[in-house]
């Protein structure tokens, strides 16, 4: 599983090194085996948003470059509330 506190950016760079090691042991899985693959290790902190994505992509062709990026998206999103969350705290 991926941790709580990692970056969409770092685990896709841990996922790939592993894609591009079973590619070269001829392991490889279909695009589409990555997309659920990536989805399952995310930490249920991304729960709601893996339902999201799964309801409303087909995943059989959703790249998993679209995926990563629905994802990043979605984490600046989280950044940015919870600095709003953050800053309203200090003010009270």
């Amino acid at each position: 599983m991926i941790p709580e506190e990692e970056s969409i950016d770092n685990a896709f760079a841990k996922f790939n090194t592993i894609i591009t090691s079973l590619k070269a042991l001829d392991e490889g899985f279909s695009s589409k085996n990555y997309v659920r693959k990536f989805l399952r290790a995310l930490h249920p902190k991304w729960r709601s948003k893996v339902t999201a994505i799964e309801e409303s992509k087909n995943l059989t062709t959703l790249s998993l470059d679209e995926l990563i990026g629905n994802l990043k998206v979605y984490e600046e999103v989280i950044k940015k509330d919870f600095e709003i969350v953050k800053s309203k705290r200090e003010q009270s």
